[in-house]
């Protein structure tokens, strides 16, 4: 894992020197850098439904904006706040569909992304609801 420092503080110092004919002035930019530090990463945003039957739910996502300098492995979803959370571990799938829900009941569904470091924050929950239209096989 490698990444670079970023910069958290910049001064400017004004020095003038004097010479016997022309005074001269020099700008020195001091940087200070902190030391690469890897995190778990950010949530992902705009989980969104694309598709709700009688007994699943198709979901989207974006990848979280900062990954924690290392790489995404995969994402987790939860819905409802019950059993363990449905994973991929593929970075680049932003989209799943949850299955075995029950007719025409809202979800509470949420996802996070996963790095070297660990499980990043929840996203903030979306409230989808199944349909009750038509003939629903459960699976």
């Amino acid at each position: 894992m490698s990444c670079l420092p970023r910069p958290v503080h910049t001064q400017h110092i004004l020095l003038n020197i004097q010479h016997t004919y022309v005074p001269h002035t020099v700008h020195i930019q001091i940087l200070a850098l902190l030391p690469c530090v890897h995190v778990a990463p950010d949530p992902p945003t705009g989980v969104n439904s694309v598709n709700s039957t009688c007994n699943s739910i198709s979901l989207t996502w974006s990848a979280p904006h900062y990954t924690g300098g290392v790489p995404l492995e995969g994402y987790a979803v939860r819905w409802r706040e019950r059993g363990s959370p449905l994973t991929t571990d593929r970075p680049d799938v932003t989209a799943v569909t949850v299955t075995r829900l029950s007719p025409n009941t809202s979800y509470s569904i949420k996802v996070r992304a996963v790095n070297a470091i660990g499980n990043g924050a929840w996203s903030d929950p979306v409230m989808i609801t199944t349909t009750s239209q038509g003939w629903c096989i459960q699976n």
